[in-house]
C-alpha cells in the first residue's frame, strides 16, 4: 500500500510516495532527486516511530507517527551551495588576527572609511529590514553568530534538534549575554533561521536575549 509523506524545505512542500515497506532512507535518497541536498546533510525534524524512538534510516515508512494532514520539516543545503561556500572561503583575503596589529597600523587601515565600504554599506542598510525582537541595552557590544557549523551541528548524525545543538550552547549564550547584545546570522532564508532556532530552544530564553535574526538576504 502505498503512502505518502509531504516533506517541506526552503518553503516549498515536497510530496513522495513511498510503499509502506520502504525505509526512511529511502525517503531521503527520492528527496535528493527532488532536492539535491545529500541524504547525510538532511535533517527530517521530529520524525519518529510509533513507539516514540527517533527514527533511524532503517526504519520502516509503515513505522513512522505521522498525523493525517501533517507535513515533515527539513534542514540542509545542496552540496552545489555548500561547495560554492567553501570556495568563497577559499578565495577570501587571509583573514588578521586583530591582536596582531598594533595601534599604529591600526590606524593606518580605516577600512570603515573608504568609500567603496561606505557606498556597499550605504545599499545594504537601504535594502534590509531588521526586525528587532529585544530592544538593544546601550552600553552593549554586538555580537554576531553564525548557525549552521556553529551553534547547529549539520555534520552530526543525530535527527532531534537537541542532539543537534552543539554542547554547553545555552550556558555559552548566557554567558555572552552579560556583556554582548547577540544577533544570529544564516546564510539561509528567514524562515529556516526561526525554525532552526525555536528548534534550539534558543528563542525564547529566561537566560538570555536575541536583538534580531538575519538571513542572507
Amino acid at each position: 500500500m502505498a503512502k505518502e509523506i509531504v516533506v517541506k524545505w526552503s518553503g516549498q512542500e515536497y510530496p513522495v510516495q513511498l510503499a509502506e515497506t520502504d525505509t526512511v532512507e529511502q525517503l531521503k535518497r527520492a528527496l535528493q532527486e527532488k532536492t539535491q541536498v545529500d541524504p547525510k546533510r538532511q535533517k527530517l525534524i521530529g520524525l519518529k516511530t510509533k513507539d516514540g524512538k527517533q527514527a533511524t534510516d532503517a526504519a520502516a515508512i509503515a513505522d513512522l507517527a505521522i498525523k493525517p494532514n501533517t507535513k515533515v520539516m527539513m534542514m540542509g543545503q545542496p552540496e552545489a551551495v555548500i561547495q560554492k561556500t567553501d570556495a568563497e572561503a577559499l578565495a577570501a583575503p587571509e583573514v588578521q588576527d586583530d591582536f596582531d596589529i598594533s595601534a599604529e597600523a591600526e590606524q593606518s587601515l580605516q577600512v570603515k572609511d573608504q568609500p567603496e565600504v561606505l557606498e556597499k554599506l550605504q545599499r545594504r542598510i537601504k535594502s534590509v529590514e531588521v526586525k528587532i525582537v529585544t530592544p538593544p541595552r546601550p552600553g552593549k557590544k554586538c555580537l554576531v553568530l553564525d548557525i549552521d557549523y556553529t551553534i547547529f551541528d549539520l555534520n552530526s548524525s543525530a535527527e532531534h534538534p537537541d542532539e543537534l545543538a552543539r554542547p554547553y550552547l545555552h550556558e555559552f549564550l548566557a554567558a555572552c549575554y552579560a556583556y554582548y547584545d547577540i544577533i544570529f546570522w544564516s546564510a539561509t532564508n528567514m524562515k529556516w533561521v526561526e525554525v532552526k532556532l525555536k528548534e534550539l530552544g534558543v528563542l525564547g530564553s529566561e537566560e538570555y536575549k536575541i536583538v534580531c535574526l538575519l538571513d542572507h538576504k
